[in-house]
C-alpha cells in the first residue's frame, strides 16, 4: 500500500486516463477525437477503496481501488471541444 500511495514506478492517474482513453476511442472508431486526448486534464472526484482482506480461495489479501475523475473542462478549449463531441456521440 505504501508503494502504490508513493507512486513509483507506476503511471499517475493522467497518463493511465490518456492512454485509456486514446485506446477505446480507436477500438470504438473514433480515432479523430484520439488528437484531444493529450491535452486532456483531470480533476479526482472520488477514491472508494475496499479491504485489504481476504477473498474466498487465494491465500493473498485483496485490495481494491477506484479512483473517479472528470476531465477537467475550460469553458473553450480542445477539452471543452472533446466533451461536446462525446455528447454528441452518446445521443
Amino acid at each position: 500500500m505504501r508503494w502504490f500511495d508513493s507512486g513509483t514506478g507506476r503511471e499517475s492517474a493522467t497518463e493511465c486516463l490518456r492512454r485509456e482513453l486514446a485506446e477505446e476511442l480507436a477500438e470504438v472508431g473514433h480515432p479523430e477525437l484520439i488528437d484531444y486526448v493529450a491535452s486532456l486534464e483531470f480533476t479526482p472526484l472520488r477514491v472508494v477503496q475496499t479491504g485489504p482482506r481476504q477473498e474466498p480461495g487465494t491465500d493473498y489479501l485483496h485490495l481494491r481501488r477506484f479512483e473517479v475523475y472528470d476531465i477537467a473542462v475550460a469553458p473553450t478549449g480542445a477539452a471543452a471541444q472533446f466533451k461536446q463531441r462525446l455528447l454528441e456521440l452518446a445521443e
